[in-house]
């Protein structure tokens, strides 16, 4: 059975958004950080080499593979910034403030944002 590849390292959440080589995208990446803070709380960490996540889980498929990922996250790529969120996340097992970002009471998203407008409008119009 193949290992997952992306884990969670010790590596400083600040010094790779400070690495990201285009100023939009890297203040982007700032302005993402405290708004993951405030919604969903606890200390960033780094997944890999280029993913920032928020909290963790355990999961196990039926086939017996486990591991270990992020609840929410992000990542400063090329072309645009994706965000992550667990996908099946509930009201009832997780923070309330997930689903409020996509308005769903099963998240199941990846989204790839190109600009500071939309990142405001994904995490602002039904968040609070």
């Amino acid at each position: 059975m193949a290992k997952i590849k992306t884990k969670q390292t010790d590596a400083s959440v600040l010094d790779f958004i400070n690495s990201v080589d285009d100023a939009q995208k890297r203040e982007d990446s700032l302005k993402l950080l405290a708004i993951f803070e405030e919604l969903i709380g606890g200390k960033p960490k780094m997944w890999g080499p280029a993913i920032v996540g928020f909290g963790t889980y355990h999961y196990k498929y039926e086939s017996g593979r486990e591991g270990d990922w992020f609840l929410a996250g992000f990542s400063p790529r090329k072309q645009n910034i994706s965000i992550y969120v667990m996908c099946g996340l509930t009201k009832s097992s997780h923070n309330n403030c997930l689903i409020n970002l996509v308005s769903t009471t099963q998240v199941k998203a990846v989204c790839t944002l190109k600009g500071w407008p939309m990142l405001m409008n994904l995490f602002y119009v039904n968040s609070f």
